[in-house]
């Protein structure tokens, strides 16, 4: 088996709006980066990546814009790939929530930043034994 991990900044623009609470927020300024990590697994059978997203909640033509462009970027077949996101409430504009819609730049630009955590993943297998 061989094993990668990659991850990648998605921490949004100072001044995005914050999705995720009862009124308009907006970035100030970045206590913490916002991440994307993608950890891959590969065997001679089948290849796949799970992979954690920073933000609130993620929509779902941004997961599958995602999967494409990483299947495109490494072969990983798109529905070997699992997107989830942390659930934070200080995440980037990526879906339409509460009093926040989600901003399509940013969104388009998340999917291609996961497709290439996916690959660094990929790209930085090494070989290792999983067992409990």
């Amino acid at each position: 088996m061989q094993v990668g991990f990659g991850c990648v900044d998605v921490t949004p623009p100072i001044g995005a709006i914050i999705p995720g609470y009862m009124h308009q927020r907006h970035a100030k300024g970045v206590h913490d980066p916002l991440l994307v990590t993608a950890v891959t697994f590969a065997n001679d059978e089948v290849t796949l990546a799970l992979v954690s997203v920073d933000a609130l909640s993620i929509k779902s033509s941004t997961v599958a814009q995602a999967r494409e462009r990483a299947q495109e970027l490494c072969g990983i077949p798109a529905s070997n790939i699992l997107i989830a996101t942390t659930h934070t409430h200080n995440g980037g504009p990526t879906a339409n929530a509460f009093l926040c819609d989600a901003d399509e730049a940013y969104c388009d630009w998340l999917a291609k930043q996961i497709a290439s955590a996916v690959a660094i993943a990929y790209e930085k297998r090494v070989d290792a034994d999983i067992g409990m």
